[in-house]
């Protein structure tokens, strides 16, 4: 037996291992969005490093709220700039447009391919009085909403990976599956939450949704599961409702130009509107600045 002797160092302990990660957390990557999670409604995690965001020397005070933890990276709410939104929104959807529009008309051929099947079956069951007609139609609907969420998922990835600079593909549009099951829920949730406001006078639904819209952006992303999403769109949105409700009345006026330039505009004003609410919702989180660059 080997006895160790008093006040000797130990040497049997492993070695520390160095946590520091230099990597550039903005630099070309793989698709931090592989794998899924097998509890659908669970806390998401997401592959993608994070780096701690440093104050803004323009901002007031109180524009930053304390850190705290979001899945297994740090979220620093933010108060953002509507100008610096914008900004990189426009620089980032003209350096991806070939795939932003190839995808937006993929997501439109499908959600208007259903949309006629499901036309034409319910007329058929009308005219024929045909019950079993109507009752597949309502089936369709409800697979074609389905489907557009799915779809809508992996839009959202598209932008978010664009407004990082990272590689984007069409292929990601079909992608979603890890975060459908959590997605759901949460747009439920948020459906019950604007129609429980719109039902108090209209204006408690608009103030919840410009305080909680994050919430899809957060599941979408992986950082946490359903209900903490909503706790941590409201830390985010009590410091941007203001630029929320600009960034509400500027994407109204961008689908209004869509559909002046012969409905065809919606093709390139829809993943604009998609890239700025993935730029903001990054920035909102506190993963860069408002006063860094990406």
């Amino acid at each position: 037996m080997v006895q160790r002797v008093p006040g000797a160092a130990r040497n049997d302990l492993p070695a520390a291992e160095d946590s520091a990660d230099s990597s550039d957390p903005f630099a070309p990557s793989t698709d931090p969005y592989a794998g899924s999670s097998s509890q659908p409604f669970g806390s998401g995690q997401s592959s993608m490093p994070y780096t701690q965001a440093t104050s803004n020397p323009y901002a007031s005070p109180s524009a930053v709220a304390p850190m705290s933890p979001v899945g297994d990276g740090i979220m620093r709410p933010t108060a953002v700039d509507f100008g610096d939104i914008i900004s990189h929104a426009w620089s980032v959807w003209k350096a991806n447009l070939g795939v932003l529009v190839g995808a937006t008309a993929i997501t439109f051929g499908i959600s208007m391919g259903f949309g006629i099947v499901t036309s034409v079956i319910e007329e058929l069951g009308r005219s024929k009085d045909a019950p079993v007609l109507l009752v597949l139609g309502s089936i369709l609907n409800m697979v074609s909403s389905l489907v557009n969420l799915l779809v809508g998922i992996g839009m959202a990835r598209i932008c978010l990976n664009a407004a990082r600079r990272r590689p984007v593909q069409v292929s990601m549009l079909f992608g979603g599956a890890d975060s459908f099951m959590p997605v759901l829920g949460g747009t439920i949730l948020f459906m019950l939450g604007m129609v429980g406001g719109l039902l108090l006078l209209i204006i408690p639904g608009l103030i919840f949704a410009l305080l909680a819209w994050t919430y899809y952006y957060l599941i979408v992303d992986r950082q946490c599961g359903v209900l903490e999403s909503f706790s941590r769109a409201f830390e985010m949105g009590k410091l941007n409702w203001g630029t929320s409700l600009v960034m509400s009345m500027m994407s109204m006026l961008m689908f209004f130009a869509g559909l002046l330039a012969l409905v065809v505009g919606l093709l390139f004003s829809t993943p604009l509107v998609g890239v700025m609410f993935a730029t903001a919702y990054i920035m909102m989180k506190g993963e860069r600045m408002p006063n860094q660059s990406f």
